[in-house]
């Protein structure tokens, strides 16, 4: 484990003292990947932020990591500390916001509950919530595992109903996951899946997410929805395409910020 990743996860334990969150576990025997995410506003094309991404791998299944999250030019916006020690599809995590003082995540996962919270700012409350846990829910970064898990079902055809936990809302929204054709991202073939909202709620959640997946490492080539990180003046979040190519694509910053520990 590198200085980062470490000092992430005595921060996350920290937080955990303060505000009764959950605690990062440290794990032996993994191994580590690290790769950027490109973030552009849809619409626009402006570019917003660079993701650095440190995941934690247990043979092919994702157990935990950080991302953190960068402007153009190296300010840190935020950041965000998972795992996956509760659950496949429902991980711990806080994310923070520097600029807007947000903050919010999954702070416990129990058989029959998900425990939820959220800060909106610095001299606000820490607002909290129970959600009951069914088969088919799934929180945060659990989305990208669970399209993983059930990546030939989805590619076959099958549309498959979730429950997405929402914490900045303090409840679960269903969702449902289908595939769109086929496609090219970064010059690689791609399965692409749109995540929407199901029925009548459709109208009122705005644009669907999608994600371009490489179907031979189940990687995800690209996003496009909203955005973890929220515009620091109107508290919304960002609709963005986050690219996660190997090289920088036009327009990003000259300079990025490290890939911890080396790439």
């Amino acid at each position: 484990m590198n200085v980062i990743l470490l000092v992430a996860s005595l921060l996350f334990a920290m937080g955990a003292s303060a505000h009764g969150l959950p605690t990062l576990t440290v794990a032996r025997n993994v191994h580590v990947d690290r790769f950027y995410g490109y973030a552009y506003a849809l619409g626009s094309n402006r570019y917003l932020y660079t993701e650095v991404n440190e995941r934690r791998y247990a043979g092919d299944r994702w157990i935990g990591g950080t991302i953190l999250y960068y402007a153009p030019d190296g300010r840190r916006l935020g950041s965000e500390v998972l795992e996956f020690s509760a659950s496949r599809f429902i991980p711990l995590y806080r994310l923070d916001m520097a600029d807007a003082q947000y903050a919010e995540g999954v702070s416990r996962v129990t058989a029959r509950a998900v425990h939820v919270f959220r800060k909106r700012n610095r001299t606000t409350r820490v607002r909290r919530a129970k959600i009951n846990r069914t088969d088919n829910l799934v929180a945060g970064a659990g989305l990208q595992s669970f399209i993983r898990r059930h990546f030939v079902a989805l590619s076959d055809g099958r549309r498959m109903k979730i429950r997405l936990v929402e914490p900045s809302r303090l409840r679960a929204f269903s969702y449902t996951i289908s595939r769109l054709r086929s496609g090219i991202c970064n010059g690689e073939n791609v399965v692409r899946f749109k995540v929407d909202r199901s029925s009548m709620l459709r109208l009122l959640a705005g644009h669907p997410m999608i994600f371009d997946v490489i179907p031979g490492s189940r990687r995800i080539c690209q996003y496009r929805g909203l955005s973890d990180l929220r515009n620091p003046k109107t508290g919304q979040p960002y609709r963005v395409r986050i690219d996660y190519s190997k090289r920088p694509p036009s327009g990003a910053p000259r300079d990025l910020p490290p890939l911890q520990g080396g790439s």
